[in-house]
């Protein structure tokens, strides 16, 4: 094969660096596109069939192994979606680590930035305002002790305004020292990452903070 035109050479070079190399990273792409770009078209497919790189004046698209892959625009795009979503998740389960912690150490001022001032908690045993919550919080502990919490699951939507979270509350009741797990649902609202509503789902007849 001849020498390739030192401005298709440069092309190829930016796809490899624009294109190729972040879907590597995602594990979207063969491996063997790098060599594509990099010029090496010699290559057959089957024997018969060559890879081939297809230029246009603003971006740059690949033909390989018999499919069309993207423009690195439209890659680009999936591609911060995808690291976006990621994000959204850090956050939340990092905002979830900070609600067992308040609550396991009686201490709201853990998780109050976490909560707009005008959040509600809404359980089966009541509703309780932001603002209200560490009041709240150490009524509890006058009836209970040595909380554990145990998170099963978080889920976050795509748009990171809702977050779905499952987890156990495991705690001590002080007036006979029994003990019990509460299987408990929560939904949140966030708005700009902090919460606007926290509502549980439990079993309230069942649990072991009805008969406190």
């Amino acid at each position: 094969m001849g020498d390739i035109n030192p401005s298709i050479t440069v092309a190829l070079q930016r796809a490899e660096n624009n294109v190729v190399a972040p879907l590597l990273a995602l594990e979207k792409w063969p491996s063997t596109a790098a060599a594509i770009c990099r010029g090496e078209f010699a290559s057959p497919l089957g024997g018969a069939r060559r890879h081939r790189a297809i230029l246009s004046t603003k971006q740059l698209g690949l033909y390989f192994g018999g499919r069309w892959w993207p423009p690195a625009a439209k890659q680009n795009k999936s591609m911060t979606q995808h690291v976006a979503k990621n994000d959204n998740t850090v956050k939340i389960r990092e905002l979830v680590d900070r609600q067992v912690q308040a609550w396991e150490k009686h201490d709201f001022g853990i998780a109050a930035p976490d909560w707009l001032p005008s959040g509600q908690l809404i359980s089966p045993g009541g509703q309780v305002p932001a603002e209200e919550m560490q009041t709240a919080m150490a009524g509890y502990f006058k009836q209970f002790r040595d909380l554990r919490i145990t998170v099963k699951n978080v889920f976050i939507s795509t748009d990171g305004a809702k977050a779905a979270i499952e987890w156990d509350w495991d705690v001590t009741r002080r007036t006979d020292g029994a003990r019990a797990v509460t299987h408990d649902a929560i939904i949140v609202d966030l708005v700009g990452g902090r919460i606007a509503s926290w509502r549980e789902y439990f079993d309230f007849g069942n649990s072991i903070d009805a008969k406190a």
